[in-house]
């Protein structure tokens, strides 16, 4: 089946616009906006020109990768899989066109592992910008730390361990698309506040919208988010003359190794893949004039462990962080969990592996419209695999991507050998982990509730006797 195919101009002010091209395709035009870091007003202006830059690209490919949907309306069974692979031209406006020319190979493949799609990246000059001013407040650039925070648990958690070791202020980078996701974040670090944990708070938001306000479907996958997010991070963390900043997800969730056969390639998301990180800081060391690196200081435990690690701290930061599939956009209680995604399942295995039956999100357990109990069943053979695995090379026949674990995005650099038995015995305790949970705290899933109609609802005769 052929791919479907894409092509994108993005000019300077981030406005992203389909080549004209795409009209012979039958597909809607419009000029849609990726809101910059600080608005519609400020754009990039308060960044350097090689920071300005980085997040300018990072924004027009995430916004070529939504505007691209990966399948036709209406496909089906393996109609539906076949048509998960999409080539994508995209040409954008940078400040110093030379400067990305030399990455452009290199950007292509790192979004071809995160996304599976083929890229044709090409630059053209965007001119000088005129506007500068101070992005951070004073007391933001006395921080011992610039960490990545989704308000997810591996943040919100790694934060508070974080906080407790170094005794000094972390600033916590949030890309924050909706306002829901932006007060589930604020909630959070008023919580770490409250317990002792000194940090502030840099929102950065970036949302698609369409200048002529007409309706069009977006590609939910959206492989290429963490792209920007880490953008966001690097240039944050340049401006502010550091050397690194970090990512709190454990190895478990960096290396994210398929559940099933069936999930192949960015199927599984690579957001935060070692060799993501690995190419990333590649970029930064050729891109940005004052190089940064990202580094992930618990990819060598669970995130049992790090629950663990969070001690009488971990009740009141679990409540208010989210991890659900789902989102929280649409629900009349945005802590609300489904229970039942993998991101959901993940949470609760590593929950239940610090404190046994004192979790306390609320979760839904109703069976899966599509799927039932699939994801529990994943997760029993899940840990089946990973106990018959017997060091690091067996982890890497489950899937090839995790020989990149040999080179470990951590400070100080660890020898490749010592990487591969810790991950692997990382990976050795997750199997535990999940294993206990299921033998003892296996979710007991409910018949999803039956819309009745509303005619049901309505005794439309009671007045016919």
């Amino acid at each position: 089946m052929a791919q479907r195919i894409y092509a994108y101009d993005a000019d300077r002010q981030g406005y992203v616009r389909e080549q004209p091209a795409a009209a012979d395709r039958g597909l809607p035009m419009g000029s849609i906006r990726a809101q910059g870091v600080q608005g519609d007003a400020t754009w990039l202006g308060a960044f350097d020109r090689s920071a300005r830059d980085l997040v300018r690209v990072a924004s027009a490919v995430l916004a070529a990768d939504r505007l691209s949907m990966r399948h036709t309306l209406g496909a089906k069974g393996i109609q539906r899989e076949l048509e998960w692979q999409r080539a994508i031209d995209l040409r954008m406006c940078v400040e110093d066109v030379d400067r990305w020319n030399s990455v452009s190979s290199d950007l292509a493949a790192l979004l071809h592992f995160m996304t599976d799609d083929d890229w044709n990246l090409s630059f053209v000059s965007a001119g000088p910008v005129a506007v500068q001013q101070t992005l951070f407040p004073g007391d933001i650039r006395d921080v011992a730390e610039v960490a990545l925070f989704s308000g997810g648990l591996d943040s919100v958690l790694g934060t508070y361990v974080r906080g407790q070791q170094l005794k000094g202020k972390i600033l916590a980078v949030s890309a924050c698309g909706t306002d829901v996701r932006g007060r589930a974040q604020a909630d959070a670090l008023e919580c770490l506040r409250t317990l002792g944990v000194s940090t502030r708070w840099l929102r950065l938001e970036n949302q698609l919208r369409n200048k002529q306000r007409t309706r069009r479907k977006m590609e939910p996958s959206q492989r290429s988010r963490s792209l920007l997010f880490l953008a966001m991070g690097a240039a944050v963390a340049s401006s502010l003359g550091l050397e690194t900043f970090q990512t709190y997800e454990t190895g478990i969730g960096c290396l994210n190794l398929p559940l099933s056969a069936g999930q192949v390639g960015s199927q599984g998301t690579k957001a935060m893949h070692p060799f993501t990180l690995q190419s990333v800081n590649a970029l930064f060391r050729a891109l940005l004039d004052r190089p940064v690196r990202v580094t992930a200081p618990f990819f060598f435990i669970t995130k049992g462990q790090l629950c663990r690690s969070a001690g009488v701290a971990l009740e009141p930061l679990s409540s208010v962080s989210t991890s659900c599939d789902e989102g929280e956009g649409h629900k009349a209680n945005s802590m609300e969990h489904c229970g039942v995604c993998t991101s959901c399942l993940f949470r609760r295995i590593a929950i239940a592996a610090a404190t046994p039956g004192k979790d306390p999100t609320r979760y839904r357990d109703f069976s899966s419209s599509k799927h039932g109990e699939y994801e529990l069943r994943l997760f029993e053979q899940h840990a089946r695999a990973l106990a018959r695995c017997r060091g690091f090379d067996d982890l890497v026949s489950l899937d090839p991507d995790v020989r990149y674990a040999a080179a470990p995005p951590v400070e100080p650099a660890v020898p490749a050998q010592e990487a591969q038995e810790r991950t692997f015995a990382a990976f050795r305790t997750y199997a535990r982990e999940i294993s206990d949970f299921l033998s003892t705290a296996r979710p007991i899933l409910q018949p999803r509730p039956v819309r009745t109609r509303k005619e049901e609802h309505n005794d439309l005769f009671a007045a016919v006797g």
